[in-house]
């Protein structure tokens, strides 16, 4: 069942109940019997409604659980509630259309526009509005007003006729109708009264307008039945489609701005092929076979050839061209994809830990002089320096006013020198060395630096590129060849070729014995017997044998199995490449990442030592050194005796003398001065980008072992995009949706053709046409297994009689 459709028609039942007195509760109850009975759908849920006893009109609110759409519908002229009220529908249909006009603003619509406006407060929102005659009507001003994104009317009244005393409201109408982008779908019985006589009186409708040939009138219960139901939840799938870019499409092949092919939607509405030339939709709908149909039936099978066929020549051409540019720009797409993962490594890090090593260890590396100079400070020049200052036996030093420690300041040179030295080894040692291992074994040591491992690393990246151009040779698709993909379209692109031409054959055979059919109506028994005696067939062309099989026409086109579903062969291709290349990214840089972890383990002790220790050195360097010792004096003793003295014998006098001897660095050799300086300048600054590096080595570690799960879309999108294989796909998915069109317009047809029961001449047509059906399907076959364009199931077609 189709939404819009049973509510348009429930909305009249909706008014005469809430015209009775019936609560919302109660006609709730009265629409769950409908669906208890088959009689309404089951997933529609009624939110509200209203009747406005002033003007007339009426709408109510369903909530579709399977959507979560909202859909709001309008009765029409409703006649079922005596004449008073009869006649204020017949009023806004002959004054308030015909005459003074309504548009969405208006009074007349006050009561509609506050109802959607509670619905809104109430937390839903409208997606479609829906009606039949004056409901149809009253549905598009509705959506015009609350910018409803679908409408769907059903013989629905305009929303204007000439307006004789309100001139402006057609401009009103017109900028409404401007501002508004949903769509407005209109669903018309070939023979309705209303809209053939609107159209006579000038009447103004919106919208696209479908015409049902299904031979009913206006009566709102002729679109409930199965063959109108089809084709109106087909012709709103194919709406819905549009809206939200499903179907039809702009496709720009060299990016030049310009569309280089279009499938507009409409193109794709299936038409019916009895019916007259420019009818638009009312496929599947009964018309009569007779000579004028079958006239029609030929004319519209070259309008297919032309236009359809056309189009699909277009689409192909176009797939064509764009696979030799892919093929030809294999270089840009390697290039394109090494810069893809490279930009994932720089955002990893990469640059950065490069730049970290190049300037920590590869700066130090042009000042090892300094770390020599440091590694031959010999402490004990310092303290023999005490000794040219002043006998030190009998002086007590200090620094800084603390008592002067050799062990302390030994102690420091040591560890200044040791750490001095590590630098240097890990910076300058290289090659290797044997050595006896614990087991007795002769064993051979590597020397490793960190500037070694730092070209390492650039050396990997450099490398990168002949590794990447891997993930584009085949993989059981075009084995060994460098661009599988490419090669696999271009042999499919043929056999499309080859099938397009064979299908322009056969319909403008088809459509040469339908015009025959027509001007033989009468005897065309006799005239197709003697087609086949004069001529053996039906064909005026040299006709290939149609493949009994799917498989028999793969054969047949010798498309080889490594070209079935190339899509699926391609994300085989990826996955398989991706791994491998994520593989070899990991252990490239993994070993770089161990090797760069492990030495840092072995000298961070050792950088952290030289660090502690130039600032340490400095420090000593600063200090005032002073030194204290006791000037001794022999002094006379006397003792009074009366008026004589009386001298004894001298004593020492003991006096405290302070020598200053200025700062320890001037003690210090002088190469040993600048060395100290150099450090600080040129290697301790050095050493903080080193630490830096440190944890940067952790993020990229994390990094790089993450790569492998998300290199599968890097390098999907670096092949991808870069190949512009999205366009050939959409190219084929319009492919697959126009033949879907035809196989639905054929099928019907031959429905049509057999129920007419009109003799074996038809019979025998009918039999063309499904031939012409099972090629069509081999070719959609082909274009979904390639493709992944799923194309619709179409037998062909038995009379149902």
């Amino acid at each position: 069942m189709e939404n819009t459709s049973y509510i348009s028609d429930i909305s009249y039942m909706i008014e005469n109940w809430l015209y009775q007195g019936k609560s919302i509760a109660q006609i709730e109850a009265l629409i769950n019997d409908r669906k208890n009975s088959g009689q309404f759908p089951a997933n529609l849920n009624l939110v509200n409604a209203f009747y406005d006893k002033g003007s007339g009109t009426s709408g109510c609110a369903f909530y579709d659980v399977n959507t979560g759409e909202t859909i709001v519908g309008f009765a029409g002229t409703n006649l079922d509630n005596g004449l008073l009220e009869s006649g204020k529908d017949l009023f806004a249909d002959g004054i308030g259309i015909g005459v003074t006009g309504i548009n969405p603003n208006s009074p007349f619509m006050s009561e509609a526009n506050a109802f959607l406006n509670s619905l809104k407060e109430d937390g839903y929102t409208v997606t479609t509005a829906t009606g039949h005659s004056l409901g149809g009507c009253l549905s598009v001003l509705v959506a015009l007003q609350h910018g409803i994104p679908m409408t769907v009317t059903y013989n629905a009244a305009p929303v204007y006729i000439n307006p004789l005393f309100i001139s402006m409201l057609s401009g009103i109408m017109d900028q409404y109708a401007a501002d508004h982008d949903g769509r407005i779908i209109q669903f018309v019985s070939s023979d309705d009264w209303l809209n053939p006589l609107s159209d006579f009186l000038g009447g103004t409708y919106l919208g696209e307008r479908y015409t049902l040939h299904n031979g009913s009138g206006h009566d709102r219960k002729d679109f409930l039945k199965q063959d109108e139901q089809e084709y109106i939840m087909m012709i709103l799938t194919m709406e819905k489609g549009f809206v939200e870019g499903k179907l039809g499409f702009s496709l720009d092949f060299d990016k030049d701005g310009t569309p280089d092919l279009l499938l507009d939607p409409k193109q794709l509405l299936p038409k019916n092929l009895l019916a007259s030339p420019g009818s638009v939709g009312g496929a599947g709908m009964a018309v009569s076979v007779d000579s004028q149909s079958l006239w029609f039936l030929g004319l519209n099978l070259t309008t297919m050839r032309v236009e359809d066929l056309g189009w699909i020549h277009s689409a192909i051409a176009e797939c064509i061209n764009k696979n030799d540019q892919i093929k030809n720009d294999l270089e840009g797409r390697h290039d394109t994809l090494s810069a893809e993962i490279v930009s994932e490594l720089e955002a990893a890090s990469l640059n950065q830990l490069l730049s970290g090593i190049n300037e920590s260890f590869a700066k130090i590396e042009k000042k090892t002089d300094i770390l020599a100079t440091l590694k031959s400070f010999d402490a004990y020049s310092i303290t023999r320096k005490f000794d040219e200052w002043g006998a030190s036996g009998n002086r007590r030093w200090y620094a800084d006013n603390e008592t002067w420690s050799n062990t302390d300041f030994i102690d420091a040179v040591a560890k200044l020198k040791d750490s001095a030295f590590v630098l240097q080894h890990n910076i300058e040692t290289t090659g290797e060395f044997d050595y006896t291992g614990r087991s007795g074994s002769k064993e051979i040591y590597t020397y490793d630096t960190l500037s070694k491992i730092g070209d390492a690393f650039v050396e990997v990246t450099n490398g990168l590129e002949p590794k990447i151009k891997k993930v584009f040779t085949g993989s059981g698709l075009r084995e060994g060849k460098q661009d599988g993909i490419s090669e696999a379209l271009t042999e499919i692109l043929q056999v499309e070729s080859d099938n397009l031409i064979e299908l322009q054959n056969s319909l403008d055979n088809t459509s040469q014995i339908a015009q025959g059919l027509s001007k033989n109506f009468e005897a065309m028994d006799e005239w197709i017997g003697e087609a086949i005696q004069n001529q053996g067939t039906l064909t005026t062309y040299e006709k290939t044998a149609l493949p009994e099989t799917y498989t028999a026409y793969l054969t047949e086109a010798e498309i080889l199995d490594d070209v079935n579903d190339v899509l699926a062969a391609f994300d085989q291709q990826v996955e398989e490449r991706s791994m491998e290349l994520a593989k070899v990214l990991v252990t490239d840089y993994g070993d770089l990442l161990s090797r760069f972890n492990e030495k840092c383990s072995a000298i961070i002790d050792h950088i952290t030592d030289f660090e502690t220790s130039v600032k340490d050195i400095h420090g000593w360097m600063g200090k005032s050194i002073t030194s204290k010792y006791d000037k001794v004096e022999m002094v006379n003793n006397f003792m009074e005796n009366g008026d004589i003295d009386i001298v004894t014998p001298q004593k020492p006098k003991f006096t405290e003398i302070e020598d200053y001897h200025g700062a320890l660095s001037t003690a210090f050799p002088s190469e040993i001065v600048e060395a100290i300086a150099d450090a600080e300048r040129d290697i301790l600054p050095s050493l903080e980008i080193f630490h830096s590096t440190l944890a940067l080595s952790e993020t990229f570690t994390v990094r790089v072992y993450d790569l492998q799960n998300y290199l599968k879309t890097m390098v999907e999108k670096g092949v991808y995009k870069s190949m512009e294989l999205d366009c050939i796909v959409a190219a084929q998915n319009g492919i697959g949706q126009v033949l879907n069109k035809i196989m639905f317009e054929l099928n019907s047809l031959n429905g049509q053709l057999l129920d007419s029961s009109k003799g074996s001449a038809i019979t025998q047509f009918t039999n063309l046409i499904n031939e012409m059906i099972a090629l069509m399907g081999y070719f959609g076959q082909l274009v979904e297994d390639c493709f992944g364009v799923k194309l619709e199931e179409v037998k062909p077609t038995v009379s149902s009689k």
